[in-house]
């Protein structure tokens, strides 16, 4: 499963889950995995580019 299936299966399970004072820690989980995934997608979309050339 890729970055973007991931981010989409934690985007539907916070959808479903009511946000009541007993998920509050389960869906701070869900929005830190969602961070880190879509950090994780920007570092390889950034690496993904090639070299420029420099200055000269």
């Amino acid at each position: 499963m890729g970055v973007p299936e991931k981010i989409k299966a934690i985007q539907d399970e916070m959808a479903k889950t009511q946000i009541n004072k007993a998920t509050e820690h389960h869906i701070g989980l869900l929005r830190a995995k969602l961070a880190k995934l879509r950090r994780e997608q920007e570092d390889a979309k950034s690496k993904k580019g090639g070299s420029a050339e420099g200055f000269d």
